[in-house]
């Protein structure tokens, strides 16, 4: 293959194109490619006002080409994207976090008021668990019904022996082994656990519950909690005596 033929030389003749003269062939080839990325513009754009995106193979055909743009292939900055690029304004700012400083002032008092309601429904449920849990015990340790002569026995003593009560809330999550003695028909022993855990109060964050004895009364409205007898445990309350959200009452008095 000459030399005049080397500006004519096609894909289908690269195979039978000498090594040593490829790379003229494939130079030949790129005028048939699409040689500029250029965006749509408004104005006229030329080599020699150096706004065109010059693909790096052009150079090889159009030196001076290269030497005219200014700009590098690939830049995407125009004259009408700096135009239309700008910042906010003082006043704007100033309405923007005017508005916000608005909205945060309206949402932090209903956040507020739903962190109550939902400490308040975690307060009833942990009074549930833990009145219940003393029911149970008293009802596990004098089981209605007994005939006349019945004796129980509680082990380790945890219980009151006078009201059948649990000392304090920590016998309700220790295993006990109820004896319930029938005459004529022997002793039954039965295991119990009420709580795995005492619940933690949600107005406080501790696990320090009120306790009331059975001749106690609960908290009067307008009066502090009575102090605990220190020999059984027949009621619970919470120790944060602050209003609810009703208005009427006090979480105490619950």
């Amino acid at each position: 293959m000459g030399n005049n033929s080397l500006p004519y030389c096609r894909i289908a003749l690269l195979p039978y194109c000498p090594i040593a003269v490829l790379p003229y062939c494939l130079i030949a080839l790129l005028p048939y490619y699409r040689l500029h990325d250029r965006e749509p513009d408004t104005e006229p754009r030329g080599p020699s006002r150096g706004t065109g995106h010059l693909h790096p193979a052009s150079c090889i055909l159009h030196p001076a080409s290269c030497i005219l743009h200014r700009r590098p292939w690939g830049a995407k900055m125009g004259r009408r994207v700096r135009r239309n690029r700008r910042g906010m304004t003082l006043l704007e700012l100033v309405v923007t976090a005017t508005i916000l400083a608005i909205l945060a002032g309206l949402a932090i008092p209903l956040a507020r008021v739903v962190v109550q309601r939902q400490q308040e429904a975690e307060l009833r449920r942990a009074l549930r668990i833990l009145r219940t849990a003393i029911d149970e015990f008293h009802r596990a340790v004098d089981p209605p019904g007994l005939p006349p002569g019945s004796t129980v026995a509680v082990e380790p003593p945890v219980m009151d022996p006078d009201t059948k009560y649990p000392k304090d809330l920590e016998a309700l999550t220790e295993w006990v082994t109820v004896k319930t003695t029938v005459p004529g028909q022997g002793t039954q022993e039965r295991k119990y656990r009420f709580l795995r855990r005492i619940p933690e109060d949600p107005l406080t964050g501790g696990r320090e519950w009120g306790k009331l004895c059975i001749d106690q009364k609960p908290p009067q409205p307008g009066e502090a909690p009575p102090g605990w007898c220190g020999r059984h445990v027949y009621d619970v309350y919470t120790t944060a005596c602050r209003p609810a959200l009703d208005g009427t009452s006090r979480y105490c008095e619950w």
